[in-house]
């Protein structure tokens, strides 16, 4: 338990932060935040101190080391740390595909640490496949390399993968002439975003489109697909279409592109293949749960 606020003895000062007699207070220099590292030091300066720094993280960060949070709070980079992810508070990444994290834990921690979580940690949304391409990775949440103990009241989720774009069509036609038109190309639409986080949505896929036609075969465009974001994956884009051409034949449609997936799954497939969901945990060997809360996205 920490130094009395009130009456403390040096024994109180060992008995919370280790040593054996006799008894030096310049032993515990720089020992708590807000105890001198060096010069004079008094018994007054351990008054409420503990070995166990607390600090909250209250505002949303991207691209997060927990390690450099800990220093910028004020740790000493000796005690216990016990850090605390505010309620409503995001942790968010901004790379798609399992890279960079959202939040990385790593480096040393010779006291311990301990990571309480009451927000999000969700990893970037993956990229919508433009027309006749796959769609792109989600992003990862968190990597651990070190020994960790988590107590997760809220959630830790991987980006949702991108949707798959649509695959294009060739409208053969009959014209007058005697001639066979494969001209009339037409592209499928784009794959939806990946749900994501607050402040780095996936952009859709690349819009559906024409690659020219001929004989009149009138074109209507398709769409792109939509744009992941915090609350739910953007839609896939619609196929685009060849109607009303001078020749005779039938009219085609071209495939319409994959929706987003939501956190932790996977793109939409359609001829090609949806992104996969981001990874929610990698290190999950080096963590010791006290609770898992929510969890989205693969674990390894």
């Amino acid at each position: 338990m920490p130094v009395p606020t009130g009456t403390a003895s040096l024994l109180d000062i060992q008995n919370e932060f280790g040593g054996s007699a006799p008894i030096s207070l310049s032993e515990y220099y720089g020992a708590a935040s807000g105890v001198p590292t060096s010069g004079t030091i008094s018994i007054n300066d351990f008054r409420g101190k503990s070995n166990i720094f607390t600090f909250t993280v209250s505002s949303t960060q991207v691209d997060a080391n927990l390690r450099s949070l800990a220093v910028a709070a004020g740790w000493n980079q000796s005690v216990a740390v016990v850090a605390t992810i505010g309620s409503g508070v995001n942790i968010n990444g901004s790379v798609a595909g399992n890279s960079t994290a959202a939040l990385t834990i790593d480096g040393s921690w010779p006291g311990g640490v301990t990571l309480v979580n009451n927000g999000s940690i969700r990893g970037r949304g993956g990229t919508g496949g433009a027309s006749r391409a796959n769609g792109g990775a989600g992003g990862r949440a968190l990597l651990v390399s070190v020994a960790v103990t988590i107590n997760n009241q809220g959630t830790i989720a991987g980006g949702g993968g991108g949707g798959a774009g649509g695959n294009w069509i060739y409208v053969t036609r009959s014209c007058d002439m005697g001639e066979t038109d494969a001209a009339c190309r037409v592209y499928g639409g784009g794959g939806g975003g990946g749900q994501s986080n607050t402040s780095y949505t996936a952009p859709g896929g690349a819009g559906g489109g024409t690659a020219g036609t001929s004989f009149n075969c009138t074109v209507i465009t398709g769409s792109s697909g939509g744009t992941g974001t915090s609350s739910a994956p953007g839609g896939g884009g619609t196929g685009a279409s060849c109607v009303s051409c001078a020749c005779t034949g039938s009219n085609g449609t071209a495939q319409s592109g994959g929706g987003g997936g939501s956190l932790g799954a996977a793109g939409g497939n359609t001829s090609y293949t949806g992104g996969a969901a981001g990874q929610a945990i990698s290190g999950n060997s080096n963590i010791t749960w006290t609770n898992t809360g929510t969890l989205l996205g693969t674990i390894v």
